[in-house]
């Protein structure tokens, strides 16, 4: 899973919305309707759009009934404030004919 978080991270990185919208869970992309809205809301959001700005730190993952989460950490933005930690839920979902599992993006949040 931290592979897949990573890969997806470096396709916002340089500016592959398509592809890193394409790592998401099936669910997660009905949810957001297509790479168009998923673009704007990472725009929207002072956080998430740093993603698409300047490299993520991959932390830790705990893999647990085919669910995984990933820990990401963006660098503080200014001396004196404090790093941004956000949280990846993985699904391990079959996504082709091949019937090989691959990791998803099912949700992310602010991790605490």
């Amino acid at each position: 899973p931290r592979e897949a978080v990573a890969l997806q991270l470096k396709c916002l990185e340089k500016g592959k919305i398509e592809d890193a919208y394409q790592m998401n869970s099936t669910a997660n992309k009905n949810r957001w309707c297509g790479a168009d809205r998923f673009a704007t809301v990472l725009r929207s959001h002072g956080d998430f759009r740093r993603l698409l700005e300047e490299p993520a730190i991959v932390g830790t993952s705990e893999v647990k009934n085919g669910i995984a989460t990933v820990l990401v950490s963006l660098p503080a933005e200014k001396e004196g404030s404090d790093s941004v930690g956000l949280l990846w839920t993985m699904i391990a979902e079959i996504t082709d004919e091949s019937n090989k599992v691959n990791w998803r993006t099912e949700k992310v949040g602010m991790s605490h």
